[in-house]
Formats: structure tokens, C-alpha cells, sequence
């Protein structure tokens, strides 16, 4: 926030999360928004604004496979790539 602007405005709320959201939110909170909590997860309320279905998922990783068979035969090099950077797709998604 800039010196001369205004806060902006905010509620209070209370809200339940399950333990392991609950410790996710702490820990990206201690990582990335100096410990506060409220920060974190105004965050990512604001940029999750479409869940990653399962459906969505399988739809991705057809797209994937489908994207390393076409080239694995002409291309190994590049279908490892691909099969690496999907892989870190998931992790970070998980």
C-alpha cells in the first residue's frame, strides 16, 4: 500500500478450514505474506477461481499423452520434456 492511500476496507469473518488446509494456508503464509494468515488466504480465495476437477485433470494428462506419443518416435528429447514439465505440473498442483 502506498503512503497516502487508504486501506482497503475488509470484514471480519469466521471460517472453518480442515486441519491439513488449515496447516497448507500457514505454511504458504510463513512463506510467502510474513506469517499473516488473513493474507494467505484472501490470496488464494482471489486466484482460485476454478477448481481442478478430477475431470479436468484426466483431461489434461490425455492432452499430455497424446502430445508425448505424437513425438516420442521422431522426437524422444523433446517427449521426455514434455513428460517432465507435466510432471511438475502435477507436483506443484498437488
Amino acid at each position: 500500500m502506498k503512503k497516502n492511500e487508504e486501506p482497503t476496507p475488509s470484514v471480519k469473518k469466521t471460517v472453518r478450514f480442515p486441519k491439513d488446509v488449515a496447516a497448507e494456508l500457514e505454511k504458504i503464509a510463513e512463506k510467502n505474506f510474513d506469517g499473516n494468515f488473513s493474507h494467505a488466504t484472501v490470496y488464494r480465495i482471489k486466484h482460485f477461481t476454478s477448481p481442478l476437477t478430477p475431470a479436468i485433470m484426466s483431461k489434461i494428462q490425455d492432452i499430455a499423452n497424446t502430445a508425448i506419443e505424437t513425438v516420442r518416435e521422431s522426437e524422444p528429447d523433446k517427449a521426455n520434456d514434455i513428460e517432465r514439465k507435466v510432471d511438475f505440473l502435477w507436483k506443484y498442483l498437488k
